[in-house]
């Protein structure tokens, strides 16, 4: 079957051959680009801290949530609700 588009080996090969190792480089040196860019373009990574704070005059952090359940201003408050 004589095709327009019939493939011809022999040109393949011979293209191939004549830019596999340039199309491969500079394949590899664009990779290097784009993973050195990346590394040195880092997003800005954000971190953040918090803590409860008790307030009964003595200004003292809370380490933990059962820390201030078992604390007296929350006792006194739970009390105070359950009797309204």
């Amino acid at each position: 079957m004589n095709s327009l588009y019939e493939i011809n080996g022999q040109a393949i090969t011979r293209f191939l051959k004549h830019y596999f190792l340039v199309i491969f480089l500079t394949g590899v040196a664009l990779g290097l680009v784009g993973v050195f860019a990346s590394l040195k373009i880092q997003g800005v990574k954000y971190s953040a801290t918090s803590s409860l704070v008790q307030n009964d005059n003595n200004y003292t952090l809370v380490q933990s949530y059962t820390q201030y359940v078992q604390s007296d201003k929350f006792n006194k408050y739970m009390k105070k609700e359950i009797k309204n």
